[in-house]
């Protein structure tokens, strides 16, 4: 009966599993490598059982090649993901506010004032399906008058995907000026 003899691909893999662990900065290049060597090992060893030996150790690489990858998603990828939804739901809300704007300087232009709107469905210039979007939708906005030719716009977070605060456009005798607990 032939010994088998171990396959030292499958230790590779082992090696380079432990080093993506310990020395962080080589993790991509050794966790990606470990992963591709543990599956050829256990390739190589499942045609050839009678063969080849070292299934464990290949199993034991891609683990720890798996976890590095894993812990890169959720220390990097996750936290970035966040980021975006926040920059989005700010240029949604930017956006959002200068279409109220822009109707208002039209309910301006045909009536004589702006009107403060704690819904935007009062103004005739504006469609509701334009404001609809993935944070909120036409009720997330509000527009005060503080004086003639002063407005806040104010758009609100309602919580979803973890987005809460505001974004605030001051608008005053033509200049724009953007504030609120998302932009500080």
């Amino acid at each position: 009966m032939n010994e088998r003899r171990p396959l030292g691909l499958a230790g590779v893999s082992l090696i380079l599993g432990i080093t993506s662990l310990i020395v962080f900065p080589l993790g991509p290049i050794t966790a990606i490598s470990a992963i591709i060597c543990g599956h050829i090992a256990r390739a190589k060893i499942k045609a050839e059982p009678d063969n080849l030996k070292g299934e464990g150790k290949a199993i034991a690489g891609l683990i720890m090649g798996y976890i590095y990858v894993g812990v890169i998603a959720l220390v990097i990828i996750i936290p970035a993901r966040s980021l975006s939804s926040t920059r989005t739901f700010i240029a949604e809300a930017k956006a959002g506010c200068s279409y109220i704007l822009t109707a208002e300087r039209i309910h301006k232009a045909e009536h004589g004032a702006y009107i403060d709107v704690e819904n935007p469905n009062a103004l005739t210039a504006i469609s509701l399906k334009d404001l609809q979007g993935r944070y909120f939708d036409h009720q997330g906005y509000s527009v005060q008058v503080i004086e003639e030719d002063t407005l806040i716009i104010k758009a609100n977070a309602n919580g979803t995907d973890k987005v809460v605060g505001d974004v605030v456009m001051t608008v005053s005798r033509g200049s724009i000026e953007w504030s609120g607990s998302l932009l500080e």
